[in-house]
Parts: C-alpha cells; sequence; structure tokens
C-alpha cells in the first residue's frame, strides 16, 4: 500500500481482469490474467490456456429501420380519427339538464 492510501484507510483498487484462463472460467474462480501461465494454473501444475476473446456484438443492422417503422405507425394510429370521448362528468351534467 502507497502513504496515500494508508492515510486514508481506503483499499487498493482492484484491477479488473478482461479475460480469465479457461481453468479459472471452468471453475469459476478469480483468475489474475498473467499470461502465458495464470498463478492459479501454476499452483495446480496444469498447463494454461486463454481462448480469443468473444467478440463484442453491436446493434442489428435492421434496427434503425425496425424503430422507423414502429414510430410511422405509432404515428399513423395516432393520426387517424378516433371518436371523442367527452370526460364522464361532463355527460352526466348534460344528461341532468
Amino acid at each position: 500500500m502507497t502513504k496515500a492510501t494508508k492515510i486514508a484507510g481506503e483499499k487498493p483498487k482492484r484491477v479488473k481482469v478482461t479475460l480469465a484462463c479457461v481453468i479459472c472460467r471452468k471453475k469459476k474462480v478469480k483468475c489474475d490474467g498473467n499470461q502465458p501461465s495464470c498463478s492459479r494454473c501454476i499452483a495446480m501444475g496444469i498447463s494454461c490456456e486463454f481462448s480469443d476473446p468473444p467478440r463484442r456484438r453491436g446493434p442489428p443492422k435492421n434496427n434503425i429501420e425496425v424503430i422507423e417503422n414502429r414510430a410511422h405507425r405509432i404515428v399513423s394510429l395516432l393520426g387517424k380519427d378516433t371518436p371523442y370521448q367527452r370526460p364522464r362528468q361532463q355527460q352526466q351534467q348534460q344528461q341532468q339538464q
């Protein structure tokens, strides 16, 4: 710990490992991510393997088109002539007269 963290009483920030090795991921344990071999695999005396990072998927290609179509449908539904419904209080007052 540095002097600043000792004085403030704060814990040092933990470094997030972006990719755990295959064994640690399978056992669902914390991996330090050291390559070519993580410390857990070294301690167990087994070979450490890292798989390729998963590709991040973006929004579907037609996502914008789907949203635009949905917006056009909503606008067209709102634009249709719908019979006007008076609030109940006004209807009751008119019936009493």
